[in-house]
């Protein structure tokens, strides 16, 4: 091959059109790889969450975080609200979760999005009952379960149920104390 690079060993025969079709066919080919390996770790942290497996998922929804922040915003903010999960388990306090995810539930993302909303109620209602307010917490899964219901998500619709009850056991327990 001596001094010729392995592209114009290969594609060298061809007009400059056809060399820079294929370049732009391997770009287009190298950017979509690109994309699914972000999709494929946003679906893996996803299984991960749903497995209660927060801290597991926590680095995969960080980077998901950032790579979704200017090209799907909604994505970003899942991924964040996914994060603050893990990191009401190791690096935060239950309390601060819950309060800003408060303010992320007022943002035009979560307003717009049933999907969005739905997870920051999600973590914002297991926050809240870690720090012993089973009543906030009840109505916050009250809702989980009304919108997951109203967008046809089945599994957080049946988990809030079970959620439901747990936040109604701590009610009467503290009520006994």
């Amino acid at each position: 091959m001596g001094n010729t690079s392995v592209f114009e060993f290969f594609f060298g025969g061809f007009g400059d059109a056809a060399q820079v079709t294929v370049l732009l066919l391997l770009s287009v080919d190298f950017s979509n790889s690109q994309s699914n390996s972000l999709e494929n770790k946003f679906n893996k942290a996803e299984r991960l969450f749903k497995l209660d497996n927060w801290v597991e998922a926590r680095a995969l929804y960080a980077d998901c975080e950032r790579a979704y922040a200017d090209e799907d915003p909604a994505k970003a903010m899942i991924s964040k609200f996914s994060r603050l999960r893990a990191d009401a388990e190791t690096r935060l306090s239950y309390a601060a979760v819950s309060h800003a995810i408060a303010a992320d539930l007022n943002s035009p993302v979560a307003l717009d999005n049933p999907t969005v909303k739905l997870r920051g109620l999600v973590v914002k209602a297991t926050a809240d009952l870690s720090v012993h307010d089973p009543s906030l917490s009840g109505e916050e899964w009250q809702q989980v379960k009304e919108l997951a219901h109203q967008i046809g998500d089945q599994f957080w619709e049946e988990r809030a149920e079970g959620e439901l009850v747990s936040s109604l056991t701590c009610r009467v327990k503290r009520r006994k104390q």
